[in-house]
């Protein structure tokens, strides 16, 4: 991620034709890179992920830092989002998460999300919404206590999507502050 200041000095060695242009690079270079979507979120329910861990497929075809994720949930009565998500990745041992992960090559993994810390296990409503039939498999779920080795089928695929580089790393003001440095450089080269 360029700073303002260091953008300053790039800008102002471009020349004055090339200077928007480059911004505008910039600008769409920091944009995160989707590598997976397991699809849209649909109207029909989903499955409760504070009393279970939910899981969910998803192959790669190469190794890839995965440095964000999306994912759709709704409330539905009780209380609702704990404030905080657990989030895991799980390698694939026969259809069902095993071991949890810290890098990935090509091949199939789990996506696992729980509402709120390991030790919230108390039903609260909270659900991850659905999507629709796609080419992966139904979603598995681990009740509480967790890592107790049984994943059982929750009969559902959930809406979420991978990125390669975290959501908002160059939030929406830093992109305008990029392109006022861009536009000021020209200017002061016009002006000269």
């Amino acid at each position: 991620m360029l700073h303002v200041q260091e953008s300053r000095r790039i800008l102002l060695r471009i020349n004055k034709l090339a200077s928007l242009p480059a911004v505008l690079l910039l600008a769409i270079s920091a944009q995160a890179a989707l590598i997976y979507d397991n699809g849209a979120p649909t109207t029909g329910g989903g499955n409760e992920f504070a009393r279970w861990i939910q899981a969910e497929d998803f192959t790669l075809g190469s190794a890839t830092n995965i440095e964000a994720f999306r994912f759709w949930a709704f409330q539905f009565g009780g209380t609702g989002y704990t404030g905080s998500i657990t989030w895991r990745i799980y390698n694939d041992v026969a259809g069902a998460p095993g071991a949890v992960l810290f890098s990935l090559g090509a091949g199939t993994y789990w996506l696992g999300l729980h509402n709120g810390l390991l030790s919230t296990t108390t039903r609260n409503d909270f659900y991850w919404q659905n999507t629709g039939a796609n080419a992966t498999s139904a979603g598995l779920e681990d009740v509480a206590p967790f890592d107790s080795g049984g994943w059982f089928n929750n009969g559902q695929q959930h809406a979420f999507q991978l990125y390669d580089t975290a959501l908002g790393e160059v939030p929406e003001p830093s992109t305008v502050a990029l392109m006022g440095v861009g536009l000021a450089a020209l200017a002061l080269r016009r002006r000269r």
